[in-house]
């Protein structure tokens, strides 16, 4: 298993242990110190999916259980 995936996964392992980043490496430490290591595509979360979406969900979240719970309250 391991060897289709260049070693990535430890061998004799029941759960995949994933190899830990090179922090020696100058491209990952120049990601990381300008903020990007936990994105490789370089779109920020703010105001994106913070500010836009997500109110979006929380509210409509709300308003379906609000609305099962006025028009059929046996299902919740």
């Amino acid at each position: 298993m391991s060897g289709s995936l260049g070693g990535w996964i430890h061998k004799n392992s029941p759960i995949p242990i994933t190899k830990k980043p090179d922090l020696n490496d100058p491209v990952l430490r120049a990601k990381l110190a300008k903020g990007m290591g936990h994105n490789y595509y370089g779109e920020p979360a703010w105001p994106n999916d913070l500010l836009y979406i997500f109110p979006v969900v929380i509210l409509g979240t709300i308003a379906c259980n609000v609305g099962l719970a006025v028009l059929e309250p046996s299902m919740i």
